[in-house]
This record gives C-alpha cells, sequence and structure tokens, in this order.
C-alpha cells in the first residue's frame, strides 16, 4: 500500500501512487515527489470505507506522529492561509498570501501537477490531499489548490481518483 501505477485508468477506490515521473531525478530539477489518489493517501479509505458526509479519514500514509491535513473552511489549510494573511478561501494573484505558499516562500508549496490516467501540468500547478471527505460528493475530498497566481485552501471539487500529492503535518 500503495501500489505503483504508472499509467491507466484512475481508480477511486483502489490506493495508487503513481510516479516517478519523468526527467524527475533530483539532480538541479525540481523533485516532484510521488503523486496519489485519496484511498492512497488515506492508507486504503474507499467510498464505501469512507463515504461523504464522514469528515477526516481517520489514517493516513503519514509516518507515525504525523497526519494529513483536515480540509474545508474550517481545515488545517485554511487555518494555515489565515495565518499567512489570506481569507482561508480561494485567493487571487491580488492577495499578499499567495507568495507565502510558492516553493520560495514558507510553506515551500511544489507545482507537482496531477495524474489522471498520465501526467499533467508539472510546474504549473499542485494540489495536496487533506484527510476530510467532500460532504457534497461521494467521488470527491477536499485538496488545496496552489499555483503561482492563485492558491485555494479549501477546494472541495478533488475527485479522489485522480493522483495529486501529499503534505503531512505534526499531529
Amino acid at each position: 500500500l500503495p501500489q505503483l501505477v504508472t499509467s491507466g485508468v484512475a481508480d477511486y477506490d483502489n490506493p495508487g501512487a503513481y510516479g516517478p515521473l519523468p526527467g524527475d531525478t533530483g539532480n538541479g530539477v525540481t523533485n516532484y515527489g510521488y503523486l496519489y489518489n485519496w484511498s492512497a493517501a488515506t492508507a486504503g479509505e474507499s467510498r464505501v470505507s469512507h463515504p461523504a458526509n464522514a469528515g477526516n479519514a481517520p489514517y493516513s500514509i503519514c509516518p507515525a506522529g504525523w497526519r494529513l491535513p483536515s480540509g474545508g473552511a474550517s481545515g488545517d489549510f485554511a487555518t494555515l492561509d489565515i495565518a499567512f494573511g489570506g481569507t482561508g478561501i480561494f485567493a487571487n494573484s491580488s492577495e499578499p498570501n499567495i507568495a507565502k505558499w510558492q516553493n520560495n516562500g514558507p510553506f515551500k508549496g511544489i507545482l507537482s501537477g496531477y495524474w489522471w490516467g498520465g501526467f499533467g501540468d508539472q510546474g504549473v500547478n499542485g494540489g495536496l490531499w487533506s484527510s476530510s471527505a467532500y460532504s457534497g460528493n461521494v467521488n470527491g475530498a477536499y485538496d488545496a489548490g496552489i499555483d503561482t497566481l492563485s492558491v485555494n485552501p479549501s477546494y472541495s471539487g478533488g475527485e479522489r481518483d485522480g493522483g495529486i500529492g501529499v503534505r503531512c503535518i505534526l499531529q
């Protein structure tokens, strides 16, 4: 857990890790790391074991003493954005908190792109899974979305089958 996948159809309920990215060697280039579907990030939770309205997944692939951040308007990502001077919801390039989420800011955000049947948008945008199922859609989970012009720390549109990054926080 998780099972490494490099191509094929995205899967909602079976843990999948996607990578390594072509050319992602760590030798002078940005190391994007692996991308995970929500089932992998939450240590095997599925739409059956953790449906919409189930709240935060109890487990994750984070090491002992660490956990996935919670999502949504009152979650860990939103709280961090407020500490960065944002509102905890979508912010565009005119707001000063955007710079703090970037790779050269205190968050050290990596624009690792996504995996959905193949890799895309590496260096353009990035997403990070939360532990929180999205209450409005059994296929969804909260995540934080980052690019150079915006941040959405409480995004509710993350489809559980797509591959995005994981950032663990201390418990």
